[in-house]
C-alpha cells in the first residue's frame, strides 16, 4: 500500500516537473520526495477518518494536492 502511494506520488511529481522547465530534480531526489509525500498522505488520510465508521481507500483522494490531504499539508508547510 505504501509502495503504491510512493509510486503514484512519483508519477504525479514527474508530470509536474516535465511541465515546468525551471524545476530540475535528480531521480534520487524525486524518489525521496515521493516516498515522503506518499507515506505522509496515507497516514494523514487514515488518521483523519472517524475510527468507528467505514471508509473507502482511494489513492486519488489520498494524493489530491487540493483540500484536506497530506499533500496539501506538506505544501502549506513548505510555503511557510
Amino acid at each position: 500500500m505504501l509502495d503504491e502511494a510512493r509510486d503514484r506520488a512519483l508519477e504525479i511529481a514527474k508530470k509536474k516537473v516535465d511541465d515546468s522547465e525551471e524545476l530540475k530534480f535528480s531521480e534520487e531526489q524525486m524518489l525521496e520526495n515521493a516516498e515522503i509525500v506518499g507515506i505522509c498522505s496515507v497516514k494523514y488520510f487514515d488518521l483523519k477518518q472517524n475510527r468507528v465508521s467505514n471508509y473507502k481507500f482511494e489513492y486519488d483522494k489520498i494524493l489530491d494536492p487540493r483540500g484536506d490531504s497530506g499533500c496539501y499539508l506538506l505544501y502549506m508547510y513548505a510555503r511557510i
